[in-house]
This record gives C-alpha cells, sequence and structure tokens, in this order.
C-alpha cells in the first residue's frame, strides 16, 4: 500500500472519480514504497495561480507523476467548440485536462527545484486518468501515454499504468534534442520523505495564548450578552433573585443591568461583598457616575456612618454588626438626605455573602419602597459560594421575611471555562445539578495538575509554572495565583524573597508582575491564567467550596498546585463517581 497524504479522503467528498483513484493507489501491492499527495494546492507568488493537484506520486527510483483526474461519465465528456465539459451543466473549460495536467507538473517542479536545486535530475510527468470513460481521441494537444482511462483500468493495476506514464515520458524527453539530464535511478526512498516534506511536510505551531487572552474578552461578552435575555424576560418584574453557579455571567448581567436602569433614569446602588469584585464594579460604571454607585455593601455602610474610616484594630463585629447600626441609625435619624443614601433600584452582585439580617436592613432603609415594595436585582450562586461564612440566612428565609413572592431565574449556562475545566466542576468540585451548557468551545489543553511533599518543591514548581505561562506569550497581568492562604501563601513567601521584583499582591496590581490573592479576595473575577497553590484539601464542605470557586476563576489555562496527600482524595472522588456533595 502507498502512503497517502492525508492518509483518508474527507467524509462527502465531492469527487466521486478522485475517491475512486485515491483507493486504487493506496490499496494497489505494486505501489508499497510510494508516497501520494492527495489534492495539492499550488500558490505561486507574482505568477498565475496553477490550482490544484489531483494528485502527486512520488516514484522510488522512477521520479514524480502528476495526475489528473476526471471522474465523468462517457455520456458527458466531450469537447466542443475548443470547449470541454465532463458533466451536465458543466459551463465548458478552455484549458482542457492535459494542459491543466503539464501546467501544474511545471509549476510543482519549479516550486521543488527553488527550494532543493538538487532534484533538477529527477522526472517530472504528467499523466490524466478517466476512471470511468474510455478515451481514445488523439490530439497534437497531448501524447497517447498520458492518458488512463477505464479500459486501460480494466486490464491492468493503477500503478503499473502511472509507472508507464513516468517512463514514457522519460522515453520522450531523452529523445529530444538538447534533452535534458536525468537521473537513471530516480529520487532514493529518503529523497522521496524529504520531497514530502518539502511539499506537504508535518508542522506544529504553539498557539499565541497572548493573542488568545486578547480576544477573549470579547468572546465572553458576546457569550454573555447572549444571556441578556434574562435581563430582557424578566424586565417587567421590580424584583428578581437571578440563581446560577460560578461562570454564568451574573456579574456582567449585574453590570448590563445596572447600565440599563440608568439609562431610564433610576438611581442605581450596585454593589457586593469583596473588595476586589468592588473596585472592579466601580471601574466598569465610572462613565454612569454620580447615576450610578458601585463598590462594596460596606464601604456604602462606611460612607452613610459618617466615619472616615474604621477604627483602629476594628473585627469582624465592628463590620458585620457595629457598622451596620451606625449607619442605620444616622440615616433613621434624618441626618442625612435621601439624597445621600436612596437609591431607586439596588442590585447585588455575590449575593450569597450579604444575606445577614444587619446588612439586609441598611440596604431595606437605603431602597426607595424598601425589599417587598422596590426594584432590585439580586445575582448569586447560592449553592457553592457563600465561602466567607457572613450569611446567616439562605435564599428561601430572605425572601420569606423581606420579599415573599420574588420571581426566580435560573442561569445554568456556562459562558466563562472551557469543556475541560467544566467537567472538573463537576467532578472534582461536586457542582451537582452540572451546568446545562458550555458555551466556550474545547481547546483541548487539561488543566495541570502537579504534587509536591515540600514548601520548597512547591516554590520550585510555581517558579517553573510561571515562567511557562509567560513563556507561552501570557503577560504577567494575565495571571493569577490564588490560595487559600494569605501571608503564609507560597506566592507571598516568593514575594517575600528572590521573586520580589516579578509577584505582586492583587490589592496592590502592578502591568509588570503577576499578581496573588486569596481565593476568597478574588471570588466574583477571573484571569486568563490561574494557578492555584498550598491545596492540601479537597474533601468536606469548606474545602470543597474554596475549590470550586478557584478552579472556575479560569478562562484559559489551569495550573494546581498540591500536597502529595491531596493524590488520594482526587482518587476516591474520581473512583467514587465524583464528588455529590
Amino acid at each position: 500500500m502507498a502512503r497517502m497524504f492525508p492518509p483518508d479522503v474527507p467524509p462527502r467528498y465531492p469527487s466521486q472519480g478522485e475517491i475512486e483513484v485515491f483507493r486504487q493507489l493506496r490499496d494497489d501491492p505494486g505501489t508499497a514504497d510510494w508516497v501520494v499527495l492527495h489534492s495539492l494546492f499550488l500558490a505561486e507568488p507574482g505568477r498565475r495561480a496553477a490550482g490544484e493537484v489531483d494528485f502527486v506520486v512520488i516514484i522510488p527510483g522512477v521520479g514524480i507523476v502528476c495526475l489528473e483526474v476526471k471522474g465523468c461519465s462517457a455520456d458527458h465528456l466531450r469537447r466542443e467548440n475548443g470547449l470541454w465539459f465532463y458533466g451536465p451543466g458543466d459551463s465548458g473549460d478552455p484549458r482542457g485536462p492535459f494542459r491543466q495536467a503539464t501546467d501544474a507538473m511545471h509549476a510543482l517542479r519549479r516550486r521543488v527545484l527553488d527550494a532543493q536545486p538538487k532534484f533538477r535530475n529527477v522526472l517530472f510527468a504528467a499523466g490524466v486518468v478517466f476512471p470511468y470513460a474510455p478515451f481514445s481521441e488523439t490530439s497534437v494537444e497531448w501524447s497517447d501515454w498520458q492518458v488512463i482511462d477505464s479500459k486501460a483500468l480494466r486490464k491492468e493495476r493503477l500503478g503499473t499504468l502511472v509507472k508507464a506514464v513516468a517512463d514514457a515520458t522519460r522515453r520522450h524527453l531523452s529523445s529530444l534534442p538538447n534533452a535534458p539530464r536525468l537521473s537513471g535511478s530516480g529520487p532514493t526512498a529518503d529523497e522521496c520523505r524529504e520531497m514530502r516534506d518539502l511539499l506537504r511536510g508535518d508542522f506544529e505551531v504553539p498557539i499565541d495564548v497572548r493573542a488568545r487572552a486578547r480576544s477573549l474578552e470579547d468572546e465572553l461578552a458576546r457569550y454573555t450578552a447572549e444571556q441578556f435575555f434574562a435581563l430582557d424576560g424578566m424586565a417587567e418584574n421590580a424584583r428578581t433573585v437571578f440563581v446560577g453557579p460560578a461562570g454564568t455571567g451574573k456579574t456582567l448581567l449585574a453590570l448590563e443591568a445596572a447600565k440599563r436602569s440608568h439609562a431610564e433614569g433610576r438611581r442605581v446602588l450596585l454593589i457586593c461583598f469583596n473588595r476586589l469584585l468592588g473596585a472592579w464594579l466601580e471601574e466598569g460604571t465610572k462613565a454612569l457616575k454620580p447615576g450610578v454607585s458601585a463598590g462594596t455593601l460596606h464601604r456604602q455602610m462606611l460612607t452613610r456612618s459618617g466615619l472616615s474610616q474604621p477604627p483602629q484594630g476594628a473585627g469582624v463585629d465592628f463590620w458585620d454588626t457595629e457598622l451596620p447600626a451606625i449607619a442605620c441609625e444616622r440615616i433613621l435619624s434624618g441626618l442625612l438626605p435621601e439624597s445621600d443614601y436612596l437609591y431607586d433600584e439596588l442590585i447585588v452582585d455575590e449575593a450569597q455573602d450579604l444575606l445577614r439580617p444587619d446588612y439586609l436592613d441598611f440596604l431595606d432603609i437605603s431602597l426607595r419602597d424598601g425589599w417587598g415594595g422596590g426594584r432590585w436585582r439580586m445575582f448569586g450562586d447560592f449553592e457553592k459560594q457563600a465561602i466567607y461564612g457572613a450569611s446567616t440566612l439562605n435564599l428561601a428565609e430572605f425572601l420569606t421575611r423581606w420579599a415573599p413572592g420574588t420571581p426566580r431565574f435560573a442561569l445554568r449556562e456556562n459562558c466563562r471555562n472551557t469543556p475541560l475545566t467544566v467537567s472538573w466542576v463537576h467532578y472534582l468540585a461536586g457542582l451537582n445539578p452540572p451546568y446545562s451548557r458550555t458555551r466556550r468551545p474545547d481547546d483541548h489543553v487539561h488543566p495541570e495538575i502537579q504534587f509536591y511533599k515540600t514548601s520548597a518543591e512547591q516554590s520550585e514548581l510555581l517558579r517553573a509554572t510561571i515562567e511557562r505561562l509567560q513563556g507561552s506569550g501570557l503577560r504577567a497581568r494575565d495571571i493569577v495565583i490564588l490560595s487559600k492562604r494569605g501571608e503564609g501563601s507560597c506566592a507571598a513567601t516568593l514575594a517575600a524573597g528572590s521573586w520580589a521584583a516579578r509577584l505582586a499582591p492583587l490589592v496592590r496590581p502592578k502591568e509588570d508582575r503577576v499578581g496573588y490573592s486569596t481565593v476568597h479576595a478574588f471570588k466574583g473575577l477571573e484571569a486568563p491564567a490561574i494557578v492555584i497553590t498550598d491545596l492540601d484539601s479537597i474533601e468536606g464542605d469548606e474545602a470543597q467550596a474554596l475549590f470550586y470557586v478557584a478552579i472556575t476563576r479560569a478562562l484559559q489555562r489551569l495550573h494546581i498546585l498540591a500536597h502529595e496527600s491531596v493524590r488520594g482524595e482526587f482518587a476516591r472522588i474520581l473512583l467514587g463517581g465524583g464528588s455529590n456533595s
């Protein structure tokens, strides 16, 4: 069997004649050491395009034969008024198959010799195959030995007939005055492979990850914009809870809801829990000020409390209880004009982190007509992302007490992660029920996990991972390192030592440095490349929730550095059919 490139004819290939020639060349025992290129396109800069060679047959010890295939029936093959017609409805071809084959052969020879002059003595020949038609016509425009028709194919194998075209071409060229000097033995087996590599060599081009990252924002915006039907569908409702797991576009929907409300003339408060997300929302609504106020709930309460900054050493009790009480008291005392605290619409992102009575009471008096009669939109993942421990109520308890009858809208299509990352979310992070659909196409890049035994080993793995990611084209700002730890994380340790010039905490971002953060602080955000460090468990509700939040931040690349002890946890979850938490 000949070595065919490509090895098969594509499904539904339009030319049945080429399929037949492909099969006969491939299956002929006499072509065992031949190299055959099917459908080779020839682009010639500065010259008229030679088009496509149906088959380039490279025969060791003989030469190269270019075949043009005309798979027409005898009823429709004709030449009339100088035009060739190959089938019903054909508009006519003035060049004809023999001219096509010869032009393609000369173009091929030029390209080969331009690249490798050493092949100048190799024989190049051209022939035409009519697999379904007998062809006995003669003309000064072709030679009889260039024809392989259906009658010849009934008598001889195709390989024998192709070699006969080459041999007849060699005799013809040898009879010409000033005949070209041809090699008597033709190309060797190694030269045949070299010529194949020259004409249709294998290659692998690394993906430009940086270019992919640049286009990713537009891609994600497009997928999320297609989710705007959720806002459209619930527009007639004054109050709606949008529920969905990570990656379903909730934050961008919240931002769009704020823009739409502002366009309709309402004064809008857009809030969330964590500081990095609050800064991102504020930046995204900067052009809408003062009509839209965006940021964290705690900053909003601090402003209304009259405090310029929190007391020194302020702890959890201050933020969760004392600050909401001070802010509420100041509003209710009438010390603030309505224009300072009252909004026409409230939009809450990552709402699962804000369901505690102290916070809800403050928001109730900040919204015109309150939770029960006002206009608001709430976006949250009430299944897996309540990792702060700030909320003391679930969604049902909140709605029963503050806004009974509020409709919910479920978002289940993942717009952020690739399918391979989504599979980790399903099986390892315990998302149940799973996403209904993954919008991103599969880039076939698997999440990568590496195991370490010591802190020093993890530090070396982190350095190598960052080097690889930046070597692939990603900028420092495209990479984010996440850990459940703060100051004691692997990244923080490196930043305090030899890598101080290459790493920076995300609370103080720098364009030329890779950012690092806790998983908690980065919730609601995303990055082209996520590196998770210090992973010592994925079992149990808290560990699994953190793992879920961390891996769903990745847009393109996901790298995990886990302690050796986690290897067994991965195995237990996978062998058990995935986590059901």
